[in-house]
This record gives C-alpha cells, structure tokens and sequence, in this order.
C-alpha cells in the first residue's frame, strides 16, 4: 500500500527499457524509497501477496533487484497461478523485467 501509481523517474525508466505501456495496466507500481522503481507483487499460489519485488533503477547500486528481507522468493509476477483461465496464455519469466515485458 505503501507504494506510488505514478513516479516521473520510474516511467522514465520504463520509456527507456520500451515497456512503459505496463503502467497503464496498473501491473506496476513504484517506490518511492528506492527513487521511484517499478515494483510487482509477488503472489503465493492460493493468490496472496507474499512480497514484493523492484527493479532498481540504473542509477542505483546493486543490486539490481530487491525483495522484502527474509521473506520467500517463490510464486508468481504479474498475476497469480489462481488468475489462469483456460485459453489463456501464461508466460514463464526469470526475473522483474521480463515480467513487465510479458504483460
């Protein structure tokens, strides 16, 4: 809840990586402790939030993507395995930006 809809330099960051569009879809939101880089929920498999992940912007340190500390890094991005339909596509990702670029 803590987290930004809108951030000028996360959008920035995701006009630079081509994958802007995503704000829109409201999959992404952005923090504000981390100047402004995008962020996913990452859900259990019953469809909770678990943690969240960011994908820091280019500007800062490593690493390049943090999570909540001691808190489990399995589940999904984007969506939950509860939000799967048949016919649908369900695409397999590695990390925080091939997410954003799947949605």
């Amino acid at each position: 809840a803590s987290l930004a809809l809108k951030s000028t330099r996360g959008l920035d960051y995701l006009l630079e990586r081509r994958v802007a569009a995503v704000v829109a879809l409201g999959a992404v939101r952005f923090d504000p402790a981390q100047a402004g880089s995008p962020s996913l929920a990452l859900y259990t498999r019953a469809g909770e939030i678990r943690t969240v992940v960011t994908r820091r912007v280019t500007e800062l340190a490593e690493p390049k993507v943090i999570g909540m500390t001691s808190c489990p890094t399995a589940g999904t991005l984007i969506n939950s395995v509860r939000d799967i339909e048949r016919g649908r596509d369900v695409v397999l990702v590695e990390g925080v930006m091939d997410a954003i670029t799947a949605r």
